[in-house]
Parts: structure tokens; sequence; C-alpha cells
């Protein structure tokens, strides 16, 4: 059949996705989330933010009176590093592969607020980011950057001044507190404004002994003054000690080490309430099977001391197996996320609410969306991004803009591998005044199908048309067979 279409193909540099606006639309579907590990939560005081990672991806989630608000929010590429509650905003900070670590911010609704900037450019390796209520610090390695609340750098990159990645990161009143977790010794250092250490060499919270296997990664949680070291310290591999250390303004030791639960398990994360500390906690497994995994709180004094035994919350078939657990506060209960779910607990209860789905549903993402008129409306055509697979799909749309097609016409299927993936910026339609030609790049060839203004496919299956990446295609004067 000869169609009367001049068909341009280039092949052009990727160029860098612009910031822009993301309103939901009839061409957003819906998809199960593939969480794999929550990140970080922050609370405004009433509200919470959820920072989680799925399929390479950084989305953020708000949780308002016990359910989820709205969708989720896409932040970018990668993997979530840290978010805070600035006091007018939340700050999202994020680690895109070897591209580095940036930093956006969402209003309390889920809206992001500016477009995502920078900080420190590299591969994001041991990225971490802190807020004392004055200052961001993020540190990537061994590089430090300060941020403003608007996202700009204020002060350029610097080296840290101390050996070891940190593993912790976490404000204080007077400036930051950073830990360094390794085999053999952890390493505390109380920073100032500027990340200077207060004592060159650190603090180092404990001396392990001679049977002392390893140190796990612990938390760091502050009540301001003072900085609670919460970490587990393995004599075997189930012989296990979760223990505390409280290190002071200057570096010194407080109190501490002090046993906290023998056996210990696994410190994720913690937090200062107003008034203790409390850690959330992995519990040991004999067997090391996921559904016998627990997950618990230790409550602890402000002098470091265990104030009850553990309270656990949930078991391991809450999470579906997922590595990480995330607490965070509003100041008048704990929320604990993990996988797909998270509970609430009241501070002072030792009973918590039923687990609720973080999030039941997770928009795809999308992108290389084109337009064409045809003879009474429209043709979209754009490309959107599934857990396992890459979907080309079209919509017509009438003249008042309404969506004709539902989920959309599929014209093809790609696999989601990063060979497709990074060509997939494009797609491309025109019309003829009757027949629209849509064209995308699969497995460097031009594909194209053509659709009737009924929304029918006219052709059985996508037709390889030429070798290239980036199509664009219009109706002119010249015609190709095909």
């Amino acid at each position: 059949m000869r169609a009367r279409i001049f068909l341009l193909l280039a092949i052009i540099a990727t160029p860098a996705m612009a910031f822009r606006a993301r309103p939901v639309s009839d061409f957003r579907f819906e998809d199960r989330p593939g969480i794999e590990h929550c990140v970080a939560a922050a609370s405004d005081g009433s509200d919470y933010l959820v920072l989680f990672n799925a399929r390479w991806q950084v989305y953020v989630q708000i949780v308002s009176q016990g359910v989820s608000y709205g969708p989720p929010v896409w932040i970018g590429e990668g993997e979530g590093v840290a978010a805070f509650w600035t006091g007018s905003r939340y700050v999202v900070v994020w680690k895109a592969y070897n591209r580095g670590v940036f930093l956006t911010a969402v209003s309390r609704r889920g809206s992001l607020l500016y477009a995502p900037t920078l900080i420190i450019p590299g591969n994001g390796v041991e990225a971490n980011a802190a807020w004392n209520g004055r200052t961001i610090l993020v540190t990537s390695g061994q590089v430090g950057a300060f941020a403003t609340l608007g996202g700009g750098v204020f002060a350029g990159w610097f080296l840290l001044p101390f050996t070891g990645n940190i593993r912790a990161l976490i404000g204080t009143d007077d400036g930051f507190a950073a830990a360094t977790f390794n085999n053999t010794e952890i390493r505390v250092y109380r920073l100032d404004d500027s990340a200077r250490p207060v004592l060159a060499g650190g603090t180092q919270v404990e001396v392990p002994a001679a049977s002392t296997l390893y140190f796990s990664q612990g938390a760091l949680a502050s009540d301001g003054t003072n900085v609670a070291v919460i970490f587990t310290s393995f004599t075997g591999f189930f012989d296990a000690s979760m223990k505390s250390v409280i290190v002071g303004a200057r570096g010194e030791i407080v109190q501490g080490p002090r046993i906290l639960s023998h056996p210990g398990g696994e410190v994720l994360s913690a937090l200062w309430n107003g008034s203790e500390y409390v850690a959330d906690v992995r519990l040991p497994s004999n067997e090391r099977t996921l559904n016998q995994q627990q997950i618990a709180l230790q409550r602890i004094s402000r002098a470091g001391e265990p104030m009850d035994t553990l309270i656990t919350v949930a078991t391991q078939q809450l999470y579906g197996g997922y590595d990480r657990d995330i607490i965070a506060s509003n100041g008048r209960e704990y929320l604990i996320t993990g996988g797909n779910s998270f509970i609430r607990l009241a501070i002072g209860s030792t009973s918590p609410t039923a687990p609720a789905e973080l999030t039941n549903r997770l928009l795809d993402e999308q992108g290389g969306l084109s337009f064409a008129r045809g003879p009474q409306g429209f043709l979209a055509v754009w490309k959107e991004w599934g857990r396992d697979s890459i979907t080309v799909r079209a919509s017509r749309l009438d003249r008042e803009g309404r969506n004709l097609d539902g989920a959309g016409i599929v014209l093809d299927t790609l696999q989601a591998d990063w060979s497709n993936r990074i060509y997939l910026s494009r797609t491309s339609v025109d019309s003829n005044g009757g027949t629209w030609l849509a064209v995308w790049a699969k497995d460097g060839y031009i594909y194209g199908r053509r659709i009737s203004s009924d929304g029918v496919v006219l052709d059985p299956k996508p037709v390889a048309i030429f070798p290239g990446y980036y199509p664009v295609v219009r109706w002119g004067i010249n015609s190709c067979w095909w």
C-alpha cells in the first residue's frame, strides 16, 4: 500500500529531561507497586511522608490520618537517601547512579515544589543527608556539600575532614553528628555547622573484645544536645547484644556502652520523641527464615538505659521479606513502615494498629508523548514503563480533549531492558487527514503502525521501517512503500 508519508529519521543525543509539572490525566494508568524497601520517613507534626524505592525509581507517599493520601509521587531514578520536614516543606535527597546526589522539596500534600537539584556529582556512593534546623548537609563518600531549602548549593563541595564512609548522619542543636561503622569499630564525629569535627579523631564508641566478630550498622538519634548511638555487636552468628552509647556535645562519652537487650536485633532506625529515644529493631531468627522474623521497638531513656522490654509490633509477613523498616513520629504516635505496609503505635501503648497498605497503586512512569491532529480530533502516542515491559500506547482525543480510548490502544510491547530504555525519549505521529501513522524505536529499528480515524489499528503487527533510534514522522510530498 502506498502512503504519502515522509519519514525523517535522525540519531541525535538524548536531551536532558527537563523538569515539568506532572498532572494526573486520562493518560496515567495504575499498576500494583513493586516496593523494594522504604528508605526514610518524616512528619510535619500531623501527617507523614514516606520515601521508598520501586523498580530503580524513587517515590514519596503521603500518609494522612492513618491512610495513604493520593498516589505516590515520582521523585527520580535511582535510590532514596533521606527525607525530613523543615517546618515549611519536606526535603527529599536521593542518589542517581553515575550522576550524583540530588535534592528536591515536596509540599505537605505531596506536590513537587521545584526541579531536582544536583548537589554532589559522581556516583552517589554512601550518600547521606541531614537537617539541623538551619542547614542541610549532604554527603557522598568523602565529599560534603551544603544546600539551601530552595535547592541551590550555597557552598562548594569539600572533603570531609575525617576518614571512613558515613553510615549515619543527623542534625543537632549545635551542628551535626556522623557515624562510621566497620567490622572493627564505630566512631562518632560531632560536627559544627561548617561540618568541622569537634574532635579530629572522633569518638570511638566501643573497643571490640577479642571474641567480637563484627558490628552491624546502627542508627543515630539526638535530643538536640547529646547523640545516642544504638547498634548491635556480634560474638557469634546468633549471639548478639544491642547496645547504646550517649555522646556529648564535645565528643565525650556520657553513658555507655550499655546493653539494651541480649540477644539483640538489627537496628534499622531510631528517633528522639521529645522525652526518650526509640529504636526500630528487627529481631533475630535462629533459622533465619523470613516468616519468623519480627519487628520490635526498644524504648531508651535519655541516659541510654532500656526503659522496658522490646515491644513487638509486627511479624516479618507484614513486610513481605523486604530489607528495610523505618520509624517516624508526629509527636503522638509512631509510624513504622516496611514493604507495602505501615502500622501505627500510640506513644505509651503496646498495641499497634492493624497493617495498612502504604499504597495500593503506583503510577507507571510515562514519556515520549506526541500528538497529531486528525479530521475530528487528535491522536496521542506515548510510552509507558511497566514492571517488566514497556508499552507503546495511543489514544484518540476529541476536539474538547476528552480521551476516547480508555486505557489506550496498545501498539507494541518492548522488553524493559537498558538497551530499549535509553531510546525511549521519543515517539512521533502524523496524519494524512484520514489515517495516523505512529512510529517509535525498538531494538535499533524504527517501527510503525497505522491507526484509522475510528481507532482501528490497520496493521496486524508493528512494521519495521528503517534502522534508527529517534523517529520523527511528517506528512509530506514524498512517499514510502510499506
